[in-house]
Parts: C-alpha cells; sequence; structure tokens
C-alpha cells in the first residue's frame, strides 16, 4: 500500500521520468540475494506497475531515489507517526529514521523499504496519506488529522461545552502541507484508479479488480481509486 507514496516522491523528485519503464522478470538476483515478484511483468511504467503492484518496478524506484528520501516522502505523508486522533493508545508504527545511515544498509534493503518492508503502517495511517493523495489540488496535497469530535449544531452554553466547539474546529484544520508535482499526483491517481477498473481498451485487469462496480454497457456504476496491500 506504500507504492503510491513511493511513485509519488520518484517523480516529484526527478528521480524517474514520466513513461520510464522498467522491465520486469519476477526474479532478480543481487549479490546472490534473489528479489522477486508475483509475476513476470515485462516491460512497464508506473501507471501499469501500480495495476499490476509490481515489485521489481519499485525496486528500482526505490534505488533511485534512496533511503534518505523514501524515510522523508514516507514521514511527510505520516507513516511512523501518531495521526493525532482523539481516542487514546494509538501507536506510531514502525518507520526507521537512521536505517538508512547504519553500516550495512545495502541496496537490497532500500528494495525492501521500497515494497513497504521492514516499516510498520497503521490503517489509520494509510488511511490519512491517501486521504493527502484524494485532497491533493495544485502542487500541494494536505494531511489532515482523523478526529470523531464534531462541532455542536447550537451555541455553547457553557466554558466546557464552549471549550469542546474550539476544540472540535481546531481540528478540521489542516496538520501539513506537502509539496508535490501536480503532474507526478495525476499519474499516480491514474494507476490507482487502473488498479480497480483495469485499462478498458485493452481488458488488461488490476490486483483490485474485485472492488470494481461495472455497469452492464462497459462502463462503471462508481469509479474508485486504490491499491492493494498483502495483509
Amino acid at each position: 500500500v506504500v507504492k503510491p507514496v513511493v511513485g509519488l516522491a520518484a517523480l516529484s523528485e526527478d528521480a524517474i521520468m514520466p513513461g520510464q519503464k522498467f522491465h520486469c522478470d519476477r526474479v532478480m538476483l543481487l549479490g546472490g540475494a534473489r528479489f522477486t515478484c508475483l509475476s513476470r511483468h515485462g516491460d512497464l511504467d508506473l501507471e501499469t506497475a501500480l495495476m499490476h503492484s509490481c515489485n521489481m518496478y519499485f525496486y528500482h524506484a526505490g534505488e533511485a531515489l534512496g533511503g534518505r528520501r523514501l524515510y522523508e516522502w514516507y514521514s511527510r505523508f505520516g507513516m511512523g507517526h501518531r495521526t493525532g486522533i482523539d481516542l487514546a493508545g494509538e501507536i506510531n508504527g514502525i518507520l526507521p529514521r537512521t536505517a538508512y545511515t547504519r553500516r550495512g544498509w545495502a541496496t537490497g534493503n532500500t528494495y525492501h523499504m521500497a515494497i513497504g518492508q521492514g516499516i510498520a503502517v497503521t490503517p489509520l495511517q494509510i488511511a490519512v496519506s491517501y486521504a493527502a493523495m484524494a485532497n491533493a489540488t495544485g502542487n500541494t496535497a494536505r494531511i489532515v488529522r482523523p478526529h470523531l469530535l464534531i462541532p455542536p449544531m447550537e451555541v455553547p452554553e457553557s466554558p466546557e461545552a464552549e471549550a469542546l466547539a474550539e476544540e472540535a474546529m481546531h481540528l478540521d484544520e489542516p496538520l501539513a502541507e506537502i509539496m508535490i508535482d501536480r503532474e507526478a499526483m495525476a499519474i499516480v491517481r491514474q494507476g490507482m484508479w487502473e488498479t480497480v477498473q483495469g485499462k478498458p481498451g485493452t481488458g488488461e485487469l488490476g490486483t483490485g479488480r474485485l472492488a470494481a462496480f461495472p455497469d452492464d454497457h462497459g462502463g462503471f456504476l462508481l469509479e474508485i481509486a486504490g491499491k492493494t496491500g498483502t495483509a
């Protein structure tokens, strides 16, 4: 589920170019270690790599970005940090700050990090990061704090109620704004759309096809953008 962020980061940082393709032969050897994908996808661009969730593509994209920038983009999108939801017991998840600077950190470690291995993010953190990709306009994506407290419908009649009303209004403010490349975001969104609906022109299906809502006329009752995850 972190692959859309990796693709967005790699394009925004000019680590990869729009339309650039990487080859997937299902298995790649690096220093005697095997790095694999679920299938042999051939040459694919970012949209198609997202649609098929191709590990090989993101190994290469992650290597082009490097561990430091991978960490920075994961962090910007709220991974490895509490969202601040108004519930007790939230955890940080695991996003190692100094992993990429350690002695012994190798390209293979970056490969793992680029497909979400070696880190742990919560479902709520993923929801927050995907919301930022969904609400992006222009060159800005906004991190919004999830919360349950809502403003009262009536004028507060006590200091306690007034304090709660003010807190509820404050919770709706974006926590952070992320600078992105608008063309990069459009490419990632298209890949996430194809994950569910596939490529209607060719009939090629994405890994999220079970979430699609096709109609009886070759279209869709509801269009969804998303990403499948191993868990």
